[in-house]
């Protein structure tokens, strides 16, 4: 017969006593912790008048009306997550080149993207084996050095995913330009990471967008909420359950791929080295080969920064093309010249760089609708001096405003022209200051600094590959009614959130529509003409 323990009252007391005093130890912990916290904001941005608050939605408008009022003032932005101090533009370059662990670019931006849930950014950026400082050294090492070794890898791609997204469409076909070139970069992109097997996976290609736009959908969420009150309200997040699901989906697809290829690397005499992100990871994260989890990271990581941005440089060159149809002819004219004088059916590196007319496009259209209203993000690690002798202290935050300064200072506002930074090389001689990939204070489409955008020069070819290959088998438009001066709109983080439904139709070239499509050729060919103009020497 089983003895029932009974628990004499006192202890019964004595233990809800001790109960109530760890909840109450706890709470007030709670309280002393957001009481600094408070006190390190105040501390953080007491010498900036304070503008917004974290429900602001009119934070765009904030910084723009204090642009056009006072391009010299320093101020704190209160956005959702943080307060940060926006600098006048010539001050990026007190903060901009300094060391990691003085201005940190990686620590920012796991906070701003709240990557303790998100898995983007890293505290300890730069430890050998950490997910950030391998992606990192991935494409300083391989992308960039080795760029030409890519590019049949690009091309492949590109015509599969025209094949497939695309096709022959021989009557004007309407398509999402997000979508679209979502698909293209994708591809593209994981074909280099991973291989041909894996970058046409269905299954691959999901969990991975749906990683993305899961984070993004995540932040969205938390930064509703007080920093205190994240750990608490984000186990019950979809987001977060969609977060875990496609991570173990990557790593479960990653994970017989690395066994097969560790397997062959060690019995097998006549190894043929694959020329991706696997590989490498292998080869120069050694401590950590075997971890599938750490190189899923890395993985999510790579497609966070180069997929969806690259992504909608396309997409808006997708629409400054379909919309401002004079420049189709031009860029035409050069591709087909400098690819009979290269030969091949392909653009080669050495192609790629003889296109002054489209960088210059592509760097305009890049331009013209930033992506990001303020930019080089960073965390102050230690007490940072400005040139005028204020000092902004440890733990507090600094960037500067995307504003193009050639902008008309009371509308913001500059006629697109795409062909102006190929004059400028010309006429200056300063060929590399204007080229797509340059960066500067007053070229921030890369960032700036050093931490500006490792994989521009390869995001740049992919966007020549995909761009060169669609003018040269179709005609573009705009779906009737749509015009070229949409309002691009912007989320409380002050990053511009692609129209998706906002389409950009194709036709086979070639087709013929009777006289009236004739007569529109022929304006347009006039239109073109004037632009050649401007082009005289190319």
């Amino acid at each position: 017969m089983r003895s029932i323990a009974i628990v004499h009252p006192t202890l019964l007391r004595l233990s809800f006593i001790s109960a109530l005093g760890a909840i109450f130890a706890a709470c007030a912990s709670c309280i002393l912790l957001l009481l600094w916290k408070i006190q390190q904001e105040r501390k953080n941005h007491i010498k900036f008048p304070l503008l917004g608050h974290k429900q602001s939605a009119d934070l765009k408008e904030i910084v723009e009306s204090q642009w056009i009022q006072d391009k010299e003032k320093k101020y704190v932005l209160q956005l959702p997550i943080r307060p940060i101090h926006v600098l006048p533009t010539h001050y990026v370059n007190d903060y901009a080149w300094k060391p990691e662990h003085q201005i940190s670019s990686n620590i920012d931006l796991r906070e701003r993207l709240l990557g303790s849930w998100t898995r983007i950014g890293s505290m300890t950026p730069e430890a050998p084996g950490d997910p950030t400082h391998s992606l990192i050294s991935f494409i300083k090492q391989d992308l960039t050095k080795n760029a030409g070794a890519f590019v049949p890898s690009v091309h492949e791609e590109v015509m599969a995913t025209i094949d497939e997204q695309i096709g022959d469409c021989p009557d004007w076909k309407p398509l999402s330009a997000y979508w679209l070139s979502l698909n293209f970069t994708l591809r593209i992109f994981e074909h280099v990471y991973v291989g041909l097997d894996l970058c046409r996976s269905k299954k691959w290609n999901e969990a991975c967008m749906g990683y993305s736009s899961s984070a993004v959908a995540t932040v969205a969420a938390l930064m509703r909420y007080p920093w205190w009150m994240r750990p608490f309200v984000a186990p019950f997040l979809r987001g977060i359950k969609d977060l875990k699901r496609n991570m173990d989906v990557l790593e479960n697809l990653l994970n017989p791929i690395v066994k097969t290829r560790l397997k062959s690397m060690k019995e097998s005499a006549d190894f043929q080295r694959p020329n991706d992100f696997i590989q490498w990871w292998i080869e120069k994260v050694d401590q950590k080969r075997e971890d599938t989890y750490a190189m899923t990271a890395s993985l999510i990581g790579l497609n966070f920064a180069g997929i969806r941005s690259t992504g909608v440089v396309l997409m808006q060159a997708l629409f400054d093309l379909a919309s401002r149809s004079e420049y189709i002819a031009p860029l035409r004219e050069e591709l087909e010249r400098v690819m009979a004088e290269e030969g091949g059916e392909n653009l080669s590196p050495r192609a790629m760089a003889k296109l002054p007319l489209m960088d210059s496009f592509l760097k305009e259209s890049q331009r013209h609708v930033a992506q990001n209203i303020l930019s080089v993000y960073r965390k102050v690690m230690a007490p940072l001096t400005l040139k005028d002798g204020t000092i902004l202290p440890t733990g507090s935050y600094v960037c500067i405003p995307s504003m193009d300064p050639e902008v008309d200072p009371k509308s913001l506002h500059r006629d697109f022209d795409g062909f102006r930074w190929a004059r400028l090389r010309k006429e200056t001689g300063r060929d590399g200051k204007y080229l797509s990939v340059a960066t500067g204070p007053d070229s921030l489409e890369f960032g700036y600094g050093s931490h500006a955008c490792p994989g521009r020069f390869f995001a740049v070819n992919v966007l020549k590959a995909i761009v060169a290959r669609l003018l040269l088998k179709y005609d573009l438009k705009l779906r009737d009614g749509d015009t070229a001066n949409a309002q691009p709109k912007y989320n409380r983080i002050l990053v511009l959130m692609p129209d998706t439904e906002r389409v950009v139709e194709f036709r086979r070239r070639g087709r013929e529509e009777g006289g009236g499509e004739r007569e529109k050729e022929k304006e347009e060919e006039k239109t073109t003409s004037e632009v050649g103009c401007k082009t005289e020497g190319f």
